[in-house]
């Protein structure tokens, strides 16, 4: 006959506790803080993100609107048309001068009178007048150039008598005639008691260029 002895007694076994309600309600609060506060740090970020984005977008607006009103002043822009004359005469009375002493240095002239001739035209300074054109044959003399009025050419004539080649021509006619495109430009010629045209001399030189 078998005996069995039931070693694993009650009092061996494992107890389980119960849950109490106050521990339940802990668990959820606690829970529900977690979920608050995840909810909350997301709100944060996604709050976070659209303040720099509209703070993108702002910039980008301003920009844009700053770039707008650039075109615009660019697209409205001229040049200065007194300065754009200014550049002009500066450029003309340039180049003449650089001619006439590349010309008076290189003994390009035989005649001694006429390079103190272009040395006087040179030295005469006349503001809103400039020299393009000098053609001289024997003892006649024919002076073109552009001014901005037609008062400045009698003016710049009565310069002459301060130096003593110019002082000893006599000019006879004069010519000025606006130009076509240029409006606020006068086209003058200066011709001595010779017309050049009736003289079978050639001209010592005509164009400065």
């Amino acid at each position: 006959m078998k005996t069995r002895i039931n070693l694993y007694l009650d009092e061996f076994k494992p107890k389980t506790q119960p849950v109490s309600l106050g521990q339940t309600v802990l668990l959820w609060v606690l829970l529900l803080v977690v979920l608050v506060s995840m909810t909350w740090l997301n709100s944060l970020e996604t709050k976070s993100l659209d303040q720099q984005t509209l703070l993108v977008r702002e910039n980008l607006a301003n920009e844009q609107g700053i770039q707008k009103e650039l075109q615009v002043q660019v697209a409205k822009r001229r040049i200065d048309p007194d300065l754009e004359l200014q550049v002009e005469q500066l450029s003309a009375d340039l180049a003449l001068k650089q001619e006439l002493s590349k010309r008076l240095s290189g003994n390009s002239f035989a005649n001694g009178g006429f390079s103190e001739l272009m040395q006087e035209l040179a030295d005469i300074d006349e503001p809103q007048l400039w020299l393009n054109a000098i053609d001289i044959r024997g003892q006649a003399l024919q002076l073109r150039g552009l001014t901005l009025s037609a008062d400045i050419v009698p003016r710049w004539i009565g310069r002459f008598s301060q130096h003593p080649s110019l002082g000893n021509k006599s000019f006879h006619s004069m010519l000025i005639e606006r130009d076509q495109e240029q409006t606020d430009l006068l086209h003058f010629q200066l011709s001595s008691e010779l017309e050049l045209d009736e003289l079978n001399v050639a001209p010592t030189f005509e164009e400065l260029n």
